[in-house]
């Protein structure tokens, strides 16, 4: 006879008691021990998609891009340095008269095409 145990072999009450609710807690562990594996199975899977577009940026082709930006924007450089300042003046001021008619409302509709084309 163990010391949880009535002359008759049955479990004291309280022991009982305890044993039920350490029961209970050791199905809550295990549970939550099993949603935390299926997380951490998650995010593998998330690091292991992450990881492949860090591979995917790392080759040649991202390299072969940056090239090809980087050419373009050395091209939009030197066509700028070639314009006359004078002109890039004139564009600016130009752009800035459509933007204020823009804001006034008095170019791009209709009702003012007349004036436009008188």
């Amino acid at each position: 006879m163990s010391f949880d145990e009535q002359p008759d072999g049955d479990i004291h009450g309280e022991c009982s008691a305890e044993i039920h609710r350490l029961e209970g807690e050791v199905t809550i562990w295990r549970n939550s021990a099993e949603a935390q594996t299926e997380r951490l199975k998650e995010a593998e899977e998330a690091i292991s998609v992450i990881d492949g577009i860090g591979d995917t940026l790392r080759a040649d082709s991202l390299d072969a891009a940056i090239d090809k930006a980087s050419a373009l924007t050395d091209a939009c450089y030197r066509a700028y340095q070639a314009i006359p300042r004078q002109r890039m003046r004139e564009y600016s001021q130009t752009e800035m008269i459509a933007i204020e008619l823009d804001a006034l409302g008095l170019r791009g509709d209709d009702k003012h095409q007349e004036v436009r084309d008188a």
